[in-house]
């Protein structure tokens, strides 16, 4: 994999089929973005991303993660990165609102490939991109606080984003940027840049309410927002370095022991990265340039 400039403001993305071994980087065609985009799956591989220099939602997919359909704008805008998840077999996608909006929006691709009209959430609100995951027919969202909050904020709804359970802060949890979230083997697990340093801390629950001890992960420092998939039975993260522009990744089977952090061969980010997993390969997603 080459290196790619950090003035690029396109998207690129790698894969591997073993969780070490990564692809060379390939350019999505008529992506570009300024913040971290978002990556989801099974069926096809999906890929969100906020416009660069603007505040447009933009769309595409790929049916075999190389070959891109032509990007297509979303109903809503955005100054943050938005989210992506499958729930009960559909796609969703959540994102904080234009300008000052710091309300969550949400919207659902139908069957022909078009967004339904977006809706406000009934909870929370963030002055970042939220994150997302479904389990089942169940929402789990995670989002820094509005403002100068920098609490990390918790939320689930069943039955599709209409209702949302009361909102619950995180204990031992700050940030400044967005959050990851992920389920893995049954439990949730939550990652963000620690708010006082560019240290990367973990938790989780098994049932939406009751959260772990948080726990540094060794080895991280970031300036952006970290990313989390599972993977084979692993669980993978990712993140741009704290005093570089170089993509990391360490794994974890209990999110104890993590391996030792590796940078991806050839890859430089200005925000954080997106990963998820298609087709029996592990996908990371990255924008070169930085908004700050």
């Amino acid at each position: 994999m080459g290196p790619i400039s950090a003035s690029d403001p396109n998207i690129y993305m790698a894969s591997s089929i073993d969780g070490n071994t990564w692809s060379g980087a390939q350019q999505v065609l008529g992506a570009r973005t300024d913040v971290s985009p978002s990556l989801a799956a099974p069926a096809d591989l999906y890929l969100a991303w906020k416009g660069s220099g603007d505040q447009s939602l933009w769309w595409s997919r790929s049916s075999d993660g190389s070959t891109w359909r032509a990007p297509t704008a979303v109903p809503g805008s955005s100054n943050a990165s938005p989210c992506l998840a499958f729930v009960g077999f559909r796609l969703y996608m959540i994102w904080k609102g234009s300008g000052n909006d710091q309300n969550m929006w949400l919207s659902r691709l139908g069957n022909n490939y078009t967004w339904d009209n977006q809706k406000q959430l009934s909870v929370g609100e963030t002055s970042t991109g939220p994150a997302l995951t479904g389990v089942g027919n169940t929402f789990y969202l995670a989002w820094k606080g509005s403002g100068s909050d920098q609490a990390i904020w918790f939320s689930n709804s069943s039955d599709y984003g209409d209702t949302w359970a009361a909102q619950q802060q995180v204990a031992g949890t700050s940030t400044d940027v967005s959050p990851a979230l992920i389920a893995h083997r049954g439990i949730l697990y939550l990652a963000w840049k620690n708010a006082t340093d560019a240290t990367i801390w973990c938790i989780s629950t098994t049932n939406g309410s009751t959260w772990s001890a948080s726990e540094p992960v060794p080895g991280t420092s970031t300036d952006g927002s970290p990313a989390l998939a599972s993977f084979n039975g692993i669980m993978y993260l990712a993140w741009k370095g704290g005093d570089n522009q170089s993509l990391w990744y360490s794994s974890t089977t209990d999110s104890s022991t993590w391996s030792a952090p590796q940078p991806v061969p050839g890859a430089k980010t200005g925000v954080g990265p997106a990963m998820t997993t298609f087709n029996q390969a592990l996908y990371l997603a990255w924008d070169p340039v930085s908004s700050q």
